[in-house]
């Protein structure tokens, strides 16, 4: 059994991941608990997951990887700009473009300070997905596949990981709001994949920038309406097209990937201290 866990590694990962999270996503939704705790929890079991896989097939090694990953922080702050910033100035500029469709523009909604300490708890837990769809998971794919076909394979991954959420929803609910999110999950995982790899493979970054993508609603009051909204379809077209973008401007070196040494391991961290290579 052991040599089949260190053959399918991917594979062994994913199911992992599902079982733990999904034995606490399903009883959440069933009963529409409102605990907080409850309800972030299975954001840890991915990297849960990745340090349980990476321990069997590559002991203290496997494991170092992930922390290190975590822990890669020296990037160019053009990097951090991106990851911060880049997300939501585009939802902000699909808040935008839907005013002429008859959409008010939200009122403003800063907390303040009071930001912070939510930032780094949604952050914490983010890290947790995030050390399993692309710290451990991602890499791998990539000795296998070409970046693109790995990170829609991530992103898939990552938007049926979240389906208990959806068992309280009706069928057209389900189907809508599915394939919105569906269509953010994938360009999204292009652009995060990108940042991963542009970054020296850098979790942390990526961890950002899926915050990002809901952190406009912490400053503007952004209605979250059971139904797909005309500002919901202009921010997945406008995901769409940064991620086509990014493939094209990084068509030499496909959304900057550089091939490991050995397949199935972790390339070394590179010092990208330039940011974003075009070309």
């Amino acid at each position: 059994m052991m040599k089949t866990l260190k053959n399918h590694p991917v594979i062994t990962f994913y199911i992992l991941a599902f079982v733990l999270s999904w034995c606490i996503k399903i009883p959440v939704a069933i009963s529409d608990t409102n605990n907080v705790l409850f309800r972030f929890l299975p954001s840890l079991f991915p990297a849960t997951a990745a340090f349980i896989t990476a321990a069997i097939i590559a002991g203290k090694r496997g494991v170092g990887d992930l922390l290190r990953q975590a822990g890669r922080v020296r990037v160019s702050p053009i990097w951090y700009l991106i990851a911060l910033v880049g997300a939501m100035a585009l939802n902000l500029l699909a808040v935008a473009l839907a005013v002429p469709f008859g959409v008010p523009f939200p009122s403003f909604a800063f907390v303040g300070i009071r930001l912070l300490p939510a930032f780094l708890l949604v952050t914490f837990f983010t890290l947790g997905e995030e050390l399993g769809w692309r710290g451990f998971a991602l890499p791998r794919l990539q000795d296998r596949f070409n970046p693109l076909v790995a990170s829609l394979i991530v992103g898939l991954l990552w938007w049926s990981w979240h389906l208990p959420e959806a068992l309280g929803l009706s069928l057209q609910q389900f189907i809508s709001l599915g394939a919105r999110d569906l269509v953010q999950d994938l360009a999204i995982s292009i652009l995060i994949t990108w940042m991963y790899n542009g970054t020296g493979r850098s979790v942390l970054l990526a961890a950002l920038f899926h915050v990002s993508t809901g952190l406009l609603q912490e400053f503007l009051a952004i209605p979250n309406r059971p139904y797909v909204t005309v500002v919901d379809i202009l921010f997945s077209v406008i995901l769409c097209i940064a991620a086509v973008t990014v493939l094209l401007l990084t068509r030499r070196a496909p959304l900057a990937y550089q091939q490991s040494e050995t397949p199935g391991t972790i390339a070394p961290l590179a010092n990208n201290s330039s940011g974003p290579a075009i070309g």
